[in-house]
């Protein structure tokens, strides 16, 4: 089998609108053997409309001659891979990343394997914060409705009938990758925004839950036993280090990163 370590996503980008040169590249070893023309194996291809340009895909699956036919597809879309025998084994490769988010990937992993399932395997991911940044494409021959069911409410990416068309797993995977680098871009974004709360002094993050409840600075002022200026002091102050210019935004920034209001203040609002 050729070796594909060496071509990019530009190059085969480039190769691929040369049907000329595409044999040149040793890319494919199908054609060497006479089973398809450069024109098939040039049009097979072209098709694979989309392309990741970075990432990484994770094949769990215990046959070997599956896991490498699905690393040559891989390799030719210019993405990293990293290959397991078992759905144990890949456990074991994220727990030694501990509580690090992996970069942008995904996982294929086949559903009837020896020891963990792919089913079992994906609850288990679903326990990890790590999870959201990786997307789970589960690749079955016995797929049902309830299986099928189960796996989307367990947060599976797709689940991928075999036999599958080299096209289909091509752009699924790379559907998978631009899901996993709009996951992981939200999940920065909420780690930041978070680091961003814990820079807040005490005096701030009153004033902020206040603000948030809709309470008046004049009201703030009387509750915190502080000035009106002072209550306008710690606001800018919590706008300038949550880098927010007004607090509709700020609002909206903590939607999003899922921040709940400390209710230890309830009692001040009902007793003032």
């Amino acid at each position: 089998m050729a070796d594909l370590g060496y071509c990019d996503a530009k190059h085969l980008k480039d190769v691929f609108t040369r049907p000329s040169r595409f044999l040149g590249v040793g890319v494919i070893t199908e054609a060497s053997h006479g089973n398809l023309s450069e024109n098939l194996l040039y049009e097979k291809f072209r098709k694979m409309e989309g392309w990741a340009t970075s990432g990484s895909v994770y094949i769990v699956d215990d046959d070997s001659g599956a896991r490498e036919s699905v690393e040559v597809l891989v390799t030719s879309m210019g993405l990293e891979f990293r290959s397991f025998a078992s759905g144990e084994d890949f456990l074991d490769f994220l727990n030694e990343l501990k509580d690090k988010i992996p970069g942008v990937c995904c996982a294929l992993v086949d559903v009837r394997m020896r020891g963990m399932s792919g089913t079992v395997l994906l609850k288990e991911l679903r326990k990890r914060d790590y999870f959201i940044s990786i997307p789970i494409i589960l690749v079955t021959a016995f797929a049902d409705v309830p299986m099928a069911i189960e796996a989307m409410q367990n947060g599976a990416h797709t689940i991928l009938p075999k036999p599958y068309r080299d096209q289909e797993l091509w752009e699924i995977i790379v559907d998978a990758i631009r899901e996993s680098e709009r996951n992981l871009a939200e999940y920065r974004a909420r780690a930041t925004t978070m680091e961003q709360l814990s820079s807040l002094t005490k005096n701030e993050q009153e004033v902020l839950d206040f603000f948030l409840r809709g309470v008046s600075n004049k009201r703030i002022a009387y509750i915190c036993d502080v000035s009106s200026r002072t209550v306008d002091v710690r606001r800018k102050a919590i706008l300038h280090k949550m880098q927010v210019s007004t607090m509709s935004e700020l609002i909206w920034k903590l939607s999003n990163a899922g921040y709940k209001l400390n209710y230890e203040n309830e009692i001040d609002l009902k007793n003032n």
